[in-house]
């Protein structure tokens, strides 16, 4: 038999599906003189069906990825306008506070003891803070003052070291973090009474870690645990380890490690002094401190060292060419 490859072609479907499968505006006829139901349909219109198939699979997934995209570009620019707003009110803040030829604009034509203006960056910083907690947008209350939403800006020229918390602390963070700066403060108060000056400098090799002292001090290690994890059963468990006499003194030490160890979960060895403040790397200068809570003073600290001609502190050199910015106080953001 031979087939005409443009001749219509005979398909059996139900009747109760006919008006699904064949829109209206597509040509088709119905024979209704065979038994079965027949629908007739034009090579062009079975042509035009195949080449469909793939745009009702592709076009949905199509849709979805421009709607995404838009929504990105809504974000995005929502963004943009952030950072666009903030460096202008960076320079606006600046800009307000000098006069034509770049003197301070106050009433009175002379700055206040000890005073100075916020830089660029710190006036932008402060509009970052601000947009982040939701705070006025009110400059800092002085030098080494708050700033917007309580955060507490540096004054190197009055020795003056700011520290911050993080956002999302808990309790016990919080009392951490008031415990890490006022053991730096105390220190730098000493020092400064001694006719003497904590100074920033380059860290030297360390030698104490969490490790180390784990593993031949575990008794130190102990000691060393701040109340709030000297829990009873962690007494208890370790009064009972003292009081076993089957277990060799390497055995007791292993054991005693573990425990400890247990119990310093999410804490670091910490120096009460930072190496990078010339702490010592001694064991009357370590102490255990929340990780987030030291991890975050270490890299403040980090970031307060630069050009002192831009408002930063000074580092002490390996050759003491440069004796660094002398440090009198540091200054807790209030809770």
């Amino acid at each position: 038999m031979n087939w005409n490859r443009n001749a219509p072609v005979a398909l059996g479907v139900q009747v109760s599906g006919f008006a699904a499968l064949v829109p209206q505006d597509r040509e088709a006829a119905v024979d209704d003189s065979v038994a079965a139901t027949v629908v007739v349909v034009d090579p062009a219109q079975r042509s035009r069906r195949a080449s469909e198939s793939p745009k009702r699979a592709v076009l949905p997934q199509a849709q979805r990825a421009a709607a995404t995209f838009d929504r990105f570009s809504a974000y995005a620019s929502a963004g943009v306008r952030t950072v666009g707003q903030n460096l202008a009110y960076a320079g606006e803040r600046l800009a307000g506070r000098l006069d034509g030829g770049g003197a301070l604009a106050l009433a009175d034509g002379h700055l206040a003891d000890g005073a100075r203006v916020n830089s660029f960056q710190e006036n932008l910083q402060m509009a970052m803070a601000s947009q982040r907690t939701g705070a006025g947008s009110g400059l800092g209350s002085g030098p080494g003052g708050a700033g917007v939403g309580g955060r507490v800006s540096d004054d190197p020229a009055r020795g003056i070291v700011g520290l911050n918390r993080k956002d999302g602390w808990n309790d016990i963070q919080h009392r951490e973090f008031d415990k890490k700066v006022t053991g730096l403060d105390e220190e730098a108060k000493a020092a400064n009474a001694r006719g003497e000056s904590m100074k920033f400098q380059k860290p030297g090799d360390r030698y104490w870690s969490k490790e180390r002292i784990l593993n031949q001090y575990p008794e130190k290690a102990y000691d060393l645990l701040p109340d709030h994890l000297k829990s009873k059963e962690l007494s208890d468990a370790w009064e009972a380890l003292n009081k076993r006499s089957d277990l060799s003194e390497a055995s007791l030490r292993r054991e005693r490690r573990e425990l400890v160890r247990e119990t310093l979960k999410g804490y670091d060895l910490d120096h009460k002094v930072d190496l990078q403040l010339g702490g010592k790397d001694s064991l009357d200068n370590i102490q255990w401190l929340d990780m987030s809570v030291n991890r975050s003073v270490g890299s403040q600290l980090r970031w307060k060292v630069g050009n002192p001609e831009s408002g930063k502190f000074a580092r002490l050199s390996d050759n003491g060419e440069k004796p660094g910015t002398p440090i009198r106080e540091f200054l807790a953001q209030p809770k």
